[in-house]
């Protein structure tokens, strides 16, 4: 997400955001049709590229249409949207799964998908004259992604791994070494693809730690809940997206 929305702040946003909505069109497809669980995997990573240069670029995308007087009120609508869309997926999700089968929810996605890609072809407007100074950040780009990339698989292997294992030890003393280059090459390019000095404002530090304090909350209750409700107690699909949703 930080490289796609520098990108988008030197290449235009409107560009990178309507990108990012064909790739993950495309990865929607793949996933409807992908005929093993690699090959789905493969296809969910091609909708995660085009989410994250969409949800990068969003957000900027209004700031810099609203004025002042109306940015709040288009800030608010996104979060309704959001949290309507996050109420309603699941349950939904659940009866198309449940109706037809798994594929059916990826079948959606890409046919809502080009509806709202066209919308946002039209609607959009067009990027203006970028303003952006400096050059994109390839090196704290390539240490950021092996930093994230290496502590969450060491994460998700630990406990085949073992927690006290070499290969766990290891990915763990990576990930410090690997954010260790990255903080230092950050602190010397002169267009950085995360400004460090952000953190020095208190306000900017405590909400960016509640955040990710929220997000780490919510995102293992979504991952485990399903499986605990569905493996666990016997529940169709249909009934643990409507708990998901109560929640």
């Amino acid at each position: 997400m930080l490289a796609f929305g520098r990108l988008g702040d030197l290449r235009g946003q409107r560009r990178i955001f309507l990108a990012g909505f064909a790739i993950f069109i495309a990865g929607s497809a793949l996933c409807g049709l992908a005929p093993t669980v690699p090959t789905l995997i493969a296809a969910r990573a091609v909708q995660a590229l085009g989410a994250a240069m969409l949800f990068s670029n969003s957000i900027a995308i209004l700031i810099g249409t609203f004025g002042t007087r109306e940015r709040g009120r288009a800030l608010g609508a996104v979060s309704v949207f959001t949290y309507s869309g996050l109420t309603a997926g699941p349950p939904l999700a659940g009866f198309v799964t449940d109706a037809i089968g798994w594929r059916g929810i990826f079948t959606l996605t890409f046919v809502l998908g080009l509806a709202c890609f066209a919308i946002c072809w039209r609607a959009l407007p067009t990027d203006r004259e970028v303003r952006a100074r400096g050059t994109f950040d390839l090196p704290g780009t390539i240490l950021l992604t092996a930093t994230v990339s290496t502590f969450l698989i060491t994460l998700q292997e630990a406990t085949s791994w073992g927690v006290t294992s070499a290969l766990t030890i290891g990915g763990i003393a990576a990930s410090i070494v690997l954010a260790a280059a990255f903080v230092t090459t950050e602190r010397r390019v002169a267009s950085p693809i995360l400004d460090l000095r952000l953190f020095r404002t208190r306000a900017f530090s405590a909400a960016t730690l509640s955040s990710t304090a929220n997000y780490v909350s919510v995102a293992a209750v979504y991952v485990l809940i399903p499986f605990y409700l569905i493996h666990g107690r016997g529940l169709s699909a249909t009934s643990t997206g409507l708990i998901i949703a109560a929640q």
